[in-house]
């Protein structure tokens, strides 16, 4: 508790403690940053191997939640499921393009 005097009126009587009935101070929510989902190795695996694949390998590197054996297993196994996915994609593309261009062909006369 703190005494103000004041010379031409009686002490003023303050005091700094918050009462106990006054609301909190409001704060603000905190977000992760994106170096926080970094660190989750769940997350970071769930991301390389359904979001980004091959080109969210710097994301791996640069979390701190692998070592470097565990960067280098990681990283050989994305660069696999890359080309896998790749490969798949070329797989569709070679079915899908021949009839594709038969009516194309068609179509022109």
């Amino acid at each position: 508790m703190v005494v103000l005097l004041n010379r031409h009126a009686a002490p003023i009587m303050s005091t700094h403690e918050p009462h106990l009935d006054s609301t909190p101070p409001e704060t603000k929510a905190i977000r992760p940053s994106w170096r926080d989902l970094v660190d989750r190795p769940l997350v970071l695996l769930a991301v390389l191997f359904f979001v980004t694949a091959a080109p969210g390998l710097p994301l791996l590197w640069i979390s701190r939640r692998f070592s470097l054996t565990s960067k280098i297993v990681w990283t050989i196994l994305v660069l696999a499921w890359t080309a896998l996915v790749l490969w798949g994609f070329y797989l569709v593309m070679a079915w899908c393009l021949p009839p594709i261009w038969e009516g194309i062909q068609i179509l022109r006369g």
